[in-house]
């Protein structure tokens, strides 16, 4: 599983790269920058390792920066040999892109991630285990692993994964047979209970038991009901039959009596009859008599009622005359007076001649309306233009003036924070009640002109200073920040370098490098308060930052001998970075990022002004356009009440004409009036019909006497008639009597008949009902099939009837209220748990020789991994120990508590000075030089042991004094020419020298030299160690 060969395109900052590793150590060589680590990452990518062992999120930030792809190839040994006893070498191949899933290769075929994982796995190849893969990022956490993955990854490079899984069986074995004990001390205590809880009902349980047979004992009892009830039952047929004898023997007598009454009553119902026929005679003749006289009676009122309507038009005669008299009287006096009135009013022509001249002048003043109305609409046009002009340029004004809210809107949208306006709001309306000036978001109060500066400031100052705001005090700093917390705002709050003294200038004369197309510094570019600017600069060195033209992109080596940190291009970004180990600088440079919009531009001062202007001459338009509209509307209005008033007089003299014609009219119907009443009361003859009328009445008076005669005549006849009409009403009243009381008697025989056969009915049914009830129970009791010896059991003396039979049972049930109630319920708890029990005592009794068989077991396979792993910590230890002391130093591995494979652990004991006692590795008490001295130690201590293919440590050296790490090197140099050791892959930034190699073919140096400053720098230390 070893690496044979590792080629790099286009991956993290090489373009191109290969490397030859050697089959034990490899010394990965070269200055910081230059990408050692990279060999590091890609050992991990190939094998399809997780970017997040190397803390990168994705696996497209791999890819070298302007490029779009990168790949890995790396030719690696299967352990197998091939037919001509050569090793077998598989070629794996990983092409990474953008935005895609990477693509895998296996000897020159597609293949799949799963089947590198697979492949990575049968190799022994551990990328997660820090003892193996040991990356510059995690070099910390391995002496701060917890004590079970610390012990769980020395046993993975020991037996491997066997190993590691063996040790999780034999921990789960024992959690299960820990499971299981504490199960079957459950099962113990839970059957005790059981037995308590059966011993306290025992007793209610037996009473119910025997309340249960009393019970069953009744029921066998009632058994016995049915016969004693089919005897009786035998008795109340003979009674019943023997009453239905006797009710139809007696409806057999009452019927003949009935037929012997009835004779008599036939003959008086035919004398009713005859006396009916008479009084009906009688009654009709009396109603005739009745009718003739209401005929008379009605003649005589209309009589009556004409004469009355006679006498009322001869008075009506008399009253119209005089009313004709009084109309013609009235008529001729309205005349008069109609005649003098019309005779005072004026001459109609000359009423005309007025209408006609008041007319006229009406006319003209509509006319001089509708001109002042057509100038108006023309003044109105003029100010709605006017008005429109002015909203245009108070429009545009406005977002000139609203480039803050266009910024708060980008930053809102960008962070998720809409607070930030809220907040801005309330320290705009409430500035006064903080001591300073209160500025931001600090986005708000920048402006720029230039796109090019807007990236540079976007680049530089980072985006959560971009949101903060900016006070002047502390106490406004811890006021703004608590009303913050009371209205849930997450808002930044900065304040200024309270320490006036301190400047923020340029540390570098810009007038050295404008020949380099240098034109000015990053806090010279933007325009906001001065208070804003102190509070940038402090937080990052904006007055540092140098700012170029495209020419500066070709003058790097002029700003690093001039010790410039940090400049820019349209394009780049550059920032030159020093090394830890040496005086070598590296330079990186980064592409520089679009704006985001929010420093895109500064105010329009001059649109804003030519805004301002053009509403000032728009406003004045409309100023003086609204007086002359006012000086309209008052002409209008005179105009019009000059019209108003015309129209007013010639209505009136229109009113005054017409009434002349009015006054012409009535005087002729007047006159008309007049004439018509004396002609009516010339031609009128009243005196005749006077006459006429007279007559009428005296003719109306004689036949109302003669029509009282005729009813005097048949009031006699109807007395008459009534009289013979009440003797037979009365005969036939007495007839009636004597028949209803003949029949009276006999209906109440009827009634008797009926209710004597209504009881032979019932008689009858009643023993129907009891046969029928015989022959079943008769049946029933015959199949009883009772067992007379039982029954004499159950019975002393056998009853004879229902109420010896009653009494019996009734002793018995008395006897069973004796006994305790219960439920059923109850006894199924009982012997549910009585089976329980049985149930649990069997199980106790089966499990108990498993459990110690499965715990001999265990301990046997814990024995076994304990034992074996013991032999390989001890190894382990004895080279820790020797490695430890040729430093100088002491140090030992021990396996800590492995009597209890659950609590078992590696103690890693160390001690750096004389005369201190070991202690356990912490981070409490050792230093990080310290801390990777025992790192490094621990590791090469299995070399010999680990069944790995290969080793990867990044920054072996991290911490450590230049005593420490050149004893850890000389003895990895050692432990190397032994040859027995994995191949390992060691990273360091510096070659220490006079280090003795030997001859040794087991150590391979592999130098780094990517880019020109790198080349120089390691060329020079390729020199010293040459040397």
């Amino acid at each position: 599983g070893s690496i044979v060969s590792l080629r790099l395109t286009n991956f993290l900052t090489f373009s191109s790269a290969h490397i030859t590793p050697g089959p034990s150590l490899n010394l990965i060589l070269g200055p910081n920058g230059v990408g050692k680590s990279t060999i590091a990452a890609a050992t991990c990518l190939i094998f399809a390792g997780d970017p997040k062992l190397l803390n990168r999120g994705s696996i497209d930030s791999f890819i070298r920066h302007g490029r779009d792809r990168a790949t890995i190839e790396a030719e690696v040994c299967d352990g197998t040999k091939d037919e001509d006893g050569q090793p077998v070498v598989i070629k794996i191949r990983r092409e990474i892109a953008f935005g895609k899933r990477s693509k895998f290769f296996l000897n020159g075929k597609a293949g799949t991630e799963d089947a590198v994982v697979k492949l990575r796995e049968k190799l022994g190849i551990q990328l997660d285990n820090l003892c193996q893969f040991l990356p510059q990022e995690r070099v910390g956490e391995f002496s701060n692993l917890p004590p079970d993955k610390f012990l769980k990854t020395t046993m993975q490079q020991l037996g491997g994964s066997l190993m590691v899984d063996r040790y999780e069986e034999i921990k789960q074995g024992y959690e299960n047979l820990s499971s299981k004990t504490r199960r079957e001390d459950q099962e113990k205590k839970h059957l005790e209970e059981l037995r308590v809880k059966n011993q306290g009902i025992e007793t209610e349980v037996n009473q119910f038991k025997e309340r249960q047979e009393l019970l069953a004992k009744i029921a066998e009892m009632e058994q016995l009901r049915p016969v004693i009830e089919y005897n009786q039952l035998r008795v109340d047929v003979l009674d019943a039959k023997n009453v239905k004898n006797e009710k139809t023997a007696l409806v057999k007598d009452l019927n003949e009596r009935l037929q012997a009454e009835e004779v008599p009553l036939d003959d008086m119902k035919s004398r009713v009859k005859e006396a009916k026929t008479i009084k009906d005679i009688e009654k009709t003749k009396a109603l005739e008599a009745k009718e003739k006289i209401r005929k008379i009676q009605d003649d005589s009122e209309k009589l009556e009622m004409n004469l009355g309507t006679k006498k009322r038009e001869l008075a009506n005669l008399k009253r119209q005359a005089e009313t004709r008299l009084d109309k013609l009287a009235s008529a001729k006096k309205n005349l008069q007076q109609t005649e003098r009135e019309l005779e005072a009013q004026d001459d109609v022509d000359t009423i005309k001649a007025q209408i006609a001249e008041k007319k006229q002048e009406q006319m003209q003043l509509t006319a001089q309306l509708d001109e002042g109305q057509g100038n108006k609409r023309t003044l109105i046009r003029r100010q709605r233009d006017c008005d429109q002009r002015y909203q245009d340029a108070d429009r545009t004004l406005r977002d000139l003036n609203n480039r803050k809210l266009q910024v708060m809107r980008i930053l809102e949208h960008g962070s998720g924070q809409p607070c930030l306006q809220k907040a801005f709001d309330f320290i705009r309306e409430n500035q006064s009640m903080f001591r300073g000036r209160v500025y931001g978001p600090v986005a708000v109060e920048l402006s720029t002109d230039q796109p090019y500066h807007a990236q540079i400031l976007e680049q530089s100052i980072a985006y959560w200073l971009f949101k903060a705001f900016i006070v002047e005090t502390r106490d406004d700093q811890e006021k703004l920040i608590s009303i913050a917390k009371q209205n849930r705002w997450n808002i930044d709050v900065k304040t200024i370098p309270l320490d006036n003294t301190v400047q923020f200038t340029c540390r570098y004369d810009i007038r050295n490098y404008q020949n380099a197309g240098i034109y000015n510094v990053a806090s010279e570019i933007f325009d906001a308060p001065e208070s804003v600017k102190r509070a940038l600069c402090s937080e990052t060195p904006l007055h540092s930052f140098l700012v170029g033209s495209a020419a500066a992109e070709n003058s790097m080596d002029t700003f690093m001998s001039g010790g410039v940190g940090a400049w820019f291009t349209p394009s780049s970004a550059y920032s030159v970075r020093g090394s830890k180990y040496s005086s070598a600088k590296s330079t990186r440079v980064d592409p520089l990022r679009p704006a985001k919009g929010f420093l895109s531009g500064s105010s329009d001062e001059e649109g804003v002004r030519r805004c301002e202007n053009e509403r000032y001459q728009a406003d004045q338009e409309i100023q003086a356009i609204k007086k002359e509209i006012e000086a309209a509307n008052q002409l209008h209005h005179n105009l019009n009440k000059k019209v108003t008033d015309l129209k007013a007089r010639v209505q009136a003299l229109e009113g005054a004409r017409q009434h002349i014609r009015n006054l012409q009219g009535k005087v002729n119907q007047l006159k008309s009036k007049v004439y018509e009443l004396e002609q009516e009361l010339a031609q009128e003859s009243d005196e005749s019909e006077k006459l006429v009328l007279e007559q009428g009445i005296i003719d109306i008076k004689t036949l109302m006497a003669q029509e009282f005669d005729k009813l005097n005549q048949a009031l006699h006849v109807q007395r008459h008639t009534l009289t013979k009409m009440c003797k037979a009403v009365t005969a036939f009243v007495d007839r009636s009597a004597a028949y209803q009381k003949m029949s009276s008697g006999l209906d109440a025989l009827r009634l008797q008949i009926r209710t004597a056969q209504m009881d032979e009915q019932a008689a009858v049914d009643k023993y129907k009902n009891l046969r029928l009830k015989l022959e079943a129970m008769s049946k029933e009791v015959n199949r009883l099939k009772l067992d007379s010896d039982r029954v004499r059991d159950l019975f002393d003396p056998i009853p004879a009837t229902l109420e010896e039979f009653d009494s019996q049972v009734g002793a018995t049930r008395a006897l069973t209220e004796t006994r305790i109630l219960g439920n059923a319920h109850l006894l199924e708890e009982y012997d549910s748990r009585t089976q329980e029990i049985a149930r649990l005592e069997r199980k106790i009794s089966r499990n108990a020789s498993g459990v110690e068989a499965e715990k001999t077991k265990l301990d046997r396979q814990k024995d076994e991994l304990v034992s074996q792993l013991k032999k390989d910590i001890s190894t382990m230890s004895d080279k820790f120990k020797a490695m430890y002391s040729y430093i100088g130093c002491a140090g030992e591995i021990r396996l800590a508590k492995e009597e209890n494979i659950d609590e078992m652990y590696i103690d890693v004991l160390i001690s750096y000075r004389e005369g201190q006692g070991l202690s356990p590795l912490s981070g409490k008490l050792h230093s990080g030089g310290e801390r990777m001295v025992a790192t490094m130690i621990y590791i090469f201590a299995m070399q010999e042991l680990s069944k790995i293919p290969f080793r990867v440590v990044d920054e072996m050296n991290q911490g450590m004094d230049s005593t420490f790490e050149r004893m850890i090197m000389e003895l990895m140099i050692e432990d190397a020419k032994r040859g027995l050791a994995p191949q390992t892959f060691l990273i360091t930034p510096k070659l220490l020298l006079d280090l003795d190699f030997g001859e040794s073919d087991h150590i391979t140096t592999q130098v780094i030299m990517n880019g020109d400053l790198a080349s120089r720098e390691m060329e020079e230390i390729w020199t010293q160690t040459a040397d």
